[in-house]
């Protein structure tokens, strides 16, 4: 793929002179950067236990990585201790946030050699983390009564948010301290390793604020300019069936005095009433990932960096929020576009909490948006009063079906969770709504309605309303699972070029549709990006990034070498096969190029790959289910097949048809799409 090399790139790290490290240049920050990284745990393991009962309680976010409690701890700890260090160079010219800093960092030794010393004598046991349900929730950031536009701070906030911070950070050390730590049970400790792992959380989202608002304001950056055409146009992070179609209509507009957001549940616009005031990122969001994850009706799926990439608030000129934007939903790749400027050599050295705060910012269009508006993009630490009518968080669309009514509460949702962890599970997903019984009664009808409809041949009344009984509870769940899929779809925009990796059924494909690019996962995640007709943030080139190793992907830039998303060349070049690519390219109208880079360290956990977001999506029932119901209905059905009646004998089969055939087709379509790469 020939094209040129990217030129270096005009930095918004870059400090001025004097006011701290060299411009550009700042090894000890990408080396805390890349370590920050590694240690950033997935947004919801599956070693969650099940008796955890919300995604507020203290010990959800130790399970949430994936490790033992005090394993999670420790990471979490020694990525809060690096944040603390950036923003300990960061504010070297203030000394008062640089002693208060500088005081974390010595309450977070100290509870790191802590942790370092304890042993837990056995993992918790469920009726131990019943008990520790009963631990005070966690607190997203704060709601402060006071409007934006009366705060003096520079980061609204700032005093408020850092000081109790701070104050819980030295009290979770203390109690830790106090604390029986070698051989302890689990349940006498780790209420107190929960409390220092998420303050630790807490003064760790601080210093990445404040070390974004320093460098941002040292800066002598170029000014953002308006949307070229009057507007700058936001797209949503990819989602799967049945909100595929939902999620390629969402977008955020932002042009001159107003903000107009179209959702799943229709559009909505801010300005024309009441004047927009300024635009405030704040981060974390306003509800947490694992607060979303452990909802009870299970709909909503966190994207990557959620948290970290925090919330925008759109505010009146009072400084009351009008509406708020999850961040993270708006970007086709959250990780992406914060760790290109941990490999991208042509991107200045910036710690990890101005790449979120403020290239991330820049990538995903918000600061321009902010500037198409004509009004500031201010950072903040806590979450402003709302304005009368206001919007509340507005969401792009759900990512999963909810479970409805009973199914949707605490005790239902726990009871499901704890069910997934054995054989024995019956939850077939969500039902359509008014056919939930149909799933209460399905194993008790198919065990014995071979039976009841067996004296006579199944002719009277009864029978029938047995035998159409049954039948409804086997075909309900493909029933509900079609129905979705028949709703998602839609007519396409005709595709001006197509670029397939691959030959199969579920390749990856890139398409051109009415202006936009198109790009289809084999996870069945669908993601809309700016084309190459959009003068603000559309795609202009591909850019074939090379390592040591060889290509590992192929990066869709816009103007500014800004990485919108970036493709595993394992999966959207089978063979090293480029021609393919090349062609659409051209067809396309954008360049090509080569960038020697490190690969992305998180590239796995977004949706272009196919990973566990694939894994996870079955084309169908869930099969385990169905087998499960089929054992149910085996014993009946087997007997009836032998020695039964007509009737008896056809439903039998149908039983063992749509079970054990059932998740038989189903698990063979998932696995096919997960083999790999078709062969060109």
């Amino acid at each position: 793929m020939p094209g040129v090399a990217p030129p270096g790139l005009p930095s918004p790290a870059a400090l001025a002179p004097g006011d701290g490290p060299a411009s550009g240049s700042n090894p000890a920050a990408v080396s805390r950067f890349a370590a920050r990284v590694a240690l950033a745990g997935p947004v919801l393991a599956r070693a969650v236990p099940p008796a955890i009962a919300s995604g507020r309680n203290p010990v959800a976010a130790l399970y949430a990585r994936g490790t033992d409690p005090l394993t999670g701890a420790t990471q979490q700890v020694h990525s809060a201790i690096r944040a603390c260090e950036d923003a300990v160079d960061a504010v070297i010219d203030d000394p008062d946030l640089r002693e208060a800093f500088e005081y974390a960092l010595r309450q977070l030794d100290l509870g790191s050699r802590m942790l370092a010393q304890t042993q837990l004598s056995a993992p918790p046991d469920d009726a131990a983390l019943v008990e520790l349900n009963r631990l005070p929730d966690l607190t997203d950031s704060p709601h402060l009564r006071e409007p934006v536009a009366t705060s003096r701070e520079p980061v609204y906030g700032l005093r408020s948010t850092l000081s109790g911070a701070l104050s819980l950070l030295a009290q979770a050390v203390r109690d830790l301290g106090a604390a029986p730590r070698r051989g302890a049970a689990a349940r006498s400790v780790l209420p107190q390793i929960a409390s220092l792992a998420a303050s630790a959380r807490r003064v760790e989202r601080v210093a990445d604020v404040v070390v974004a608002h320093v460098l941002e304001q040292r800066l002598p950056s170029t000014p953002q300019l308006p949307g070229v055409g009057g507007d700058v146009e936001l797209y949503a992070f990819g989602r799967a069936v049945p909100y595929r179609r939902a999620s390629m209509r969402a977008r955020v507009r932002f042009t001159p005095g107003r903000v107009e957001v179209t959702t799943a549940t229709g559009r909505v616009s801010v300005g024309q009433d009441a004047a927009i005031g300024s635009l405030l990122w704040v981060a974390p969001g306003e509800t947490g990932a694992l607060t979303d994850a452990f909802d009870p009706t299970e709909q909503l799926v966190p994207p990557p960096e959620q948290d970290e990439l925090g919330t925008i608030h759109v505010l009146d000129t009072a400084g009351r929020s009008l509406l708020s934007l999850t961040v993270a939903d708006w970007a086709s790749q959250p990780t992406t576009v914060v760790d290109q400027a941990l490999v991208d050599g042509s991107i200045a050295d910036v710690p990890l909490g101005a790449a979120r705060g403020i290239l991330a910012l820049e990538a995903i269009g918000f600061t321009r948006g902010a500037t198409t508006i004509g009004v500031e993009l201010r950072r903040g630490l806590a979450h402003p009063p709302e304005a009368e009518g206001s919007l509340g968080r507005l969401r792009p669309a759900p990512d999963r079906p909810a479970y409805p009514r009973g199914d949707g509460k605490r005790p239902r949702a726990q009871k499901r969770r704890a069910a997934r962890r054995r054989f024995w599970n019956l939850d077939l997903g969500p039902a359509l709504p008014g056919l939930a019984p149909l799933r209460a009664v399905a194993p008790w009808l198919l065990a014995v309605a071979p039976f009841v409809i067996w004296p006579g041949g199944g002719r009277n009344v009864v029978q029938l309303l047995v035998l159409v009984a049954a039948l409804c509870c086997l075909l309900e769940p493909y029933v509900s699972w079609a129905v979705r899929w028949v709703r998602d779809q839609a007519v396409p925009a005709k595709a001006r070029a197509t670029y397939r990796a691959g030959s199969g059924v579920f390749a990856p494909r890139l398409d051109l549709r009415a202006g936009d690019l198109v790009l289809s996962s084999r996870s069945g995640h669908r993601t809309r990006l700016p084309g190459p007709t959009d003068g603000d943030l559309g795609i202009v080139r591909i850019v074939r990034l090379r390592s040591t190793g060889g290509t590992w992907g192929f990066a869709l830039a816009d103007a500014r070498w800004r990485w919108r998303a970036v493709l595993p060349a394992q999966e959207w070049a089978p063979n090293g096969n480029l021609a393919g690519l090349e062609r659409f390219a051209a067809a396309v109208g954008l360049e090509l190029a080569d960038q020697d880079v490190d690969p992305l360290p998180r590239l796995a956990t977004e949706t272009a790959a196919p990973g566990e977001a694939a894994a996870t999506r079955w084309i169908g029932p869930w099969p385990r289910a169905l087998v499960v119901l089929g054992i149910v209905a085996s014993p009946a059905a087997l007997v009836a097949l032998v020695w039964g009646p007509q009737r008896s004998m056809w439903l039998a089969l149908v039983e063992l048809l749509l079970t054990y055939g059932g998740a038989g087709v189903v698990a063979l379509l998932t696995r096919w799409r997960l083999r790999g790469p078709a062969r060109a």
